[in-house]
């Protein structure tokens, strides 16, 4: 009995030793790696891409059909300080994808509407097309058909319209800049500027 207590206390001290010295020996590991001087590896390829108020008015120039939509794209901008919202690093993000895929099914959800640019915005999403877009013209174009989106979708039939159904239920007010957050962080998690 007594080699069995004498054995347990040899094993409980030998545990206890090596617990100690391993918690000793991490602790001076972090007091080296602490007290040196930190370097942050350089981020290789990664572009800031952003766009500016000179480059907004210059597009709804080029494109003067989305001229009803430059204020709310200004302020999605605004908002996002000017950041790009359809690209990240690897390029188109997965929500440009989806919302594209969206504005082409709204014929089938009995919304019949034009989208301004059509063709130029298929170009986008088309791999075998020959003609790119710029990367801001691209970017302001996508910005532009999720406002047209929005405002279709989530804003409802023009007024004129409803007067004629005689459907006089108040609209709601909507923030599309708020909007095009909420919706990108609950379908994929995206980090929003700001």
């Amino acid at each position: 009995m007594k080699k069995l207590v004498f054995t347990i206390v040899i094993i409980f001290i030998l545990c206890s030793i090596s617990v100690i010295y391993a918690n000793v020996e991490l602790n001076s590991a972090n007091k080296v790696i602490s007290s040196g001087p930190v370097f942050q590896e350089p981020i290789v390829g990664k572009i800031i891409m952003s766009v500016d108020k000179a480059v907004l008015s210059a597009f709804f120039k080029k494109y003067p059909n989305l001229k009803e939509y430059q204020s709310e794209v200004n302020s999605l901008y605004k908002k996002r300080k000017y950041a790009f919202v359809w690209y990240d690093e690897e390029g188109l993000i997965e929500f440009a994808n989806l919302l594209y895929s969206k504005v082409n099914r709204l014929d089938e959800e009995g919304l019949e509407t034009t989208l301004p640019y059509k063709d130029k915005i298929d170009e986008i999403f088309d791999g075998e097309s020959t003609k790119k877009l710029s990367q801001t013209d691209t970017e302001i174009l996508l910005s532009s058909m999720y406002v047209y989106y929005a405002q279709t979708v989530y804003k409802g039939i023009d007024s004129k319209k409803i007067a004629k159904t005689g459907w006089f239920l108040p609209l709601k007010s909507l923030s599309l800049v708020n909007l095009l957050d909420s919706l990108a962080i609950s379908r994929l998690g995206l980090m929003i500027p700001g």
